[in-house]
């Protein structure tokens, strides 16, 4: 995450969302706080999000352009260098 957590914040005016799918609100924030990361993090609770997207595997990767379609999946981990390629892309 914190190689995500670097690439997203080298481009603030992208609209990049995370998802923690299954963990409650408490979780997340604690993940967040204790890894000091800036990030806005949404809470799915419920795990809508692994069925609208198919997610069946983590971490998972999704590039959704502006009209919701996903262009992207990557169900892997990430190096920041894919992250920014992804993001200029």
């Amino acid at each position: 995450f914190a190689e995500f957590e670097k690439a997203i914040v080298a481009k603030p005016k992208l609209p990049v969302s995370i998802i923690a799918v299954q963990e409650t609100a408490t979780k997340a924030k604690l993940f967040l706080e204790r890894g000091n990361y800036k990030s806005t993090m949404f809470v799915d609770p419920d795990g809508e999000t692994l069925n609208a997207y198919g997610v069946f595997s983590y971490p998972s990767n999704y590039v959704v352009d502006k009209s919701g379609k996903v262009i992207s999946i990557i169900r892997r981990v990430i190096s920041k260098e894919e992250i920014i390629k992804l993001l200029n892309d």
